[in-house]
């Protein structure tokens, strides 16, 4: 994907976008027309505008542009939720983890979804049918895991089931 402004060309990963809809969020505010309204313009110069806040405009439809941010967001995570399914055959399913996807969970879970859509629109499709889609709702996975390395190497233990 390539970003266009009045000064530069920056070529922008996949990655970056799934990572950040901060970055999503840049790129439809610098091709937005004059006629729709962003309630974040303002916010954008003050540096105020986390994905929090898109992300919380977007659900109570507040901000056309927010809702346009999270569909695009959605749309380049189905895809490469789907192609990550796809590469690795994760035939003991696909996981979704973090803040972001807690947040989005109900968009994330729509049957006629931006997100399921993009996930199942591929050639090898019918694989993916079989591929089982995991929202982990624990907003301190990455803290429990760190909980869980730690002990073991205090303990010396290594197999994580002696923890029980």
């Amino acid at each position: 994907f390539f970003f266009f402004n009045d000064t530069a060309t920056t070529e922008i990963y996949t990655e970056q976008i799934v990572g950040s809809v901060r970055c999503v969020q840049e790129t439809v505010l610098r091709q937005s027309k004059p006629e729709r309204e962003s309630t974040l313009e303002k916010e954008v110069g003050q540096g105020n505008v986390t994905g929090k806040l898109i992300v919380e405009r977007a659900l109570n439809k507040s901000d056309e542009v927010c809702v346009e941010v999270i569909d695009l967001f959605l749309t380049f995570y189905g895809r490469e939720v789907g192609n990550l399914g796809l590469t690795l055959l994760t035939l003991g399913g696909v996981y979704l983890v973090g803040g972001l996807s807690i947040a989005l969970k109900e968009k994330l879970l729509e049957k006629d979804g931006v997100f399921l859509k993009e996930y199942f629109n591929h050639r090898m499709n019918h694989i993916l049918e079989d591929v089982r889609v995991t929202l982990v709702n624990e907003p301190d996975l990455g803290l429990l895991g760190s909980f869980v390395e730690a002990t073991r190497l205090y303990t010396g233990i290594d197999n994580i089931h002696d923890f029980e």
